[in-house]
């Protein structure tokens, strides 16, 4: 085990960041990190990382080559992202909310979600193609969320699409 040991002070503020971040590493493997992140002051490093990492995960299930198989994963990281960030920034919404807002926004947009279970059915490609749309959807929905509770946009299913849709094509031209 690597030790890493760096000057920390709490008067002028050197390698305060350093030592949250160590903090969040340990307390994410332990599922405590949402303890530490709400009373911190930058909240939008934290959200980033949390979405970024949702992003990868549903990558990761949207990579499954067998159609349909990945629904279910993919809506229970994005709750568990929409609940996380809302508690991140002192707006909790309840499990059910946001299964509301997800089906209101993602799995509102069909023809995206049955093309990527289509696509699976081309061996290799479909879960090349697969992973990608779902990663984005799921970034594109993780940073809308983000925006709105930043700047103070009520969380409801008509504003969340149509942030959600402005992230979604900035997502398509990256």
């Amino acid at each position: 085990m690597t030790v890493t040991v760096a000057p920390i002070s709490s008067r002028t503020g050197e390698n305060i960041s350093f030592l949250q971040n160590k903090l969040m590493e340990i307390l994410e493997k332990k599922s405590k990190d949402i303890l530490l992140a709400t009373n911190l002051k930058d909240k939008a490093s934290i959200a980033n990382r949390w979405i970024i990492g949702a992003g990868a995960s549903s990558a990761a299930v949207g990579a499954l080559p067998i159609p349909g198989s990945d629904f279910v994963p993919l809506i229970g990281i994005q709750v568990g992202l929409i609940i996380k960030l809302s508690t991140l920034y002192n707006k909790p919404v309840s499990k059910e909310n946001a299964k509301e807002l997800i089906i209101a926004t993602v799995v509102g947009n069909i023809g995206k979600t049955v093309f990527r279970q289509i696509v699976k059915v081309v061996p290799g490609a479909g879960s090349v193609i697969g992973a990608s749309i779902a990663g984005a959807t799921t970034v594109a929905l993780g940073y809308a969320i983000k925006y709105m509770h930043e700047n103070d946009i009520e969380l409801n299913a008509d504003q969340l699409k149509a942030v959600y849709e402005m992230f979604l094509n900035q997502q398509k031209k990256a």
